[in-house]
């Protein structure tokens, strides 16, 4: 007889006579007993199972949490540098698709649409409102229309008198390209240099006046020409009276 049923027939203080008369009924009974508690064991062995694997997995789940809040703390610093980086860079720099169209632009190159009153949607035909007419901008922006996987490079003058140099890197995924990198410097001040220099080394410092050395390239340059055509080239030399006290 299962236990339970035997501890409620005694609080009910029935006699043996009583089990006894009704013991079909009572095996029974304790029968379904021990069925019911054997259930209620294997309910609680699969519940005990079923809460350590929900507790497992939630465990696994919070790691995957951290791991994954790391991973992005992580990748927010690595994208702040690289802005910090992209914008910091002293180029305006351009990531562009295949049809030309602005996917990403640092502070620079938005600076330098904004200088123009120019909007950055359609980089192409914006640039060759830039470009200074005679700069064969036309075949820059063919150049940059290219279905091409070299970089490319070149100067070009705006339509405000600067001088810029460009390049033009292919991004590539899988081998196939999918947009381009475009970057301009201002050389201004490089070309201003170059010139100075240029004047200087052909020209008198302090008459401003070519100097001996433009002088023997122009004579060349026309002895050349007359070998070339079978002409003649004259000379004229002129003596200026105490330059020397002069100079």
């Amino acid at each position: 007889m299962h236990k339970l049923l035997a501890r409620q027939l005694k609080r009910s203080k029935v006699d043996e006579s009583f089990v006894q008369e009704y013991a079909d009924i009572i095996s029974r009974v304790s029968d379904a007993y021990e069925l019911n508690e054997r259930e209620i064991n294997i309910l609680e062995r699969s519940l005990f199972i079923t809460s350590n694997e929900l507790n497992e997995r939630n465990d696994l789940l919070k790691n995957q949490l951290n791991e994954l809040s790391d991973t992005q703390q992580q990748l927010e610093h690595s994208i702040s540098v690289l802005n910090a980086t992209f914008d910091a860079i002293g180029e305006q720099v351009t990531v562009l698709d295949l049809k030309g169209n602005v996917v990403s632009a640092n502070i620079m190159a938005r600076e330098f649409f904004e200088r123009f009153n120019l909007n950055a949607y359609n980089y192409f035909s914006q640039i060759d409102t830039i470009i200074k007419k005679g700069n064969k901008s036309a075949d820059i922006i063919a150049q940059l229309k290219a279905d091409s996987k070299q970089a490319l490079s070149g100067e070009f003058e705006s339509i405000d008198d600067k001088h810029y140099s460009y390049r033009s890197l292919p991004q590539l995924k899988n081998g196939q390209l999918i947009g381009r990198v475009f970057c301009i410097r201002d050389i201004s001040v490089e070309k201003e240099h170059e010139e100075i220099i240029h004047f200087q080394a052909y020209h008198d410092a302090l008459t401003g006046l070519a100097n001996r050395q433009l002088f023997m390239d122009r004579l060349e340059h026309s002895l050349t020409l007359a070998r070339r055509d079978d002409s003649m080239t004259a000379v004229l030399f002129l003596d200026l009276d105490n330059f020397k006290r002069v100079n």
